[in-house]
């Protein structure tokens, strides 16, 4: 049986050294339509939607593990939003 240490280092492990996805990240649902800089604004992952286009002008947000190069994308289906290293959402569609 694996101590709540162990777990935890194996999961860091497969995170930050390995570049997976994390086991507990949060949801948030969107409406069709909706742009990535709207998602971004709407689940708090960025504090402004200024603060969303630097950070897309600056390569820091990925969707489904690719560099979002326009803050004019649309969203259509279940995605993994990564912003900077820390920041997680699984964006599900209404």
């Amino acid at each position: 049986m694996k101590s709540i240490a162990q777990k935890a280092a194996e999961e860091f492990e497969r995170v930050f050294r390995d570049g997976g996805v994390p086991s507990n990240i949060s949801d948030f649902t969107y409406s069709p339509g909706q742009t990535i800089l709207d998602v971004l604004a709407a689940s708090e992952l960025v504090s402004s939607r200024s603060e969303g286009r630097r950070m897309i002008a600056q390569n820091g947000v990925r969707l489904d593990g690719e560099t979002v190069k326009t803050h004019t994308l649309v969203l259509t289906q279940l995605r993994i939003l990564n912003v900077g290293k820390h920041r997680w959402l699984r964006i599900i569609p209404l």
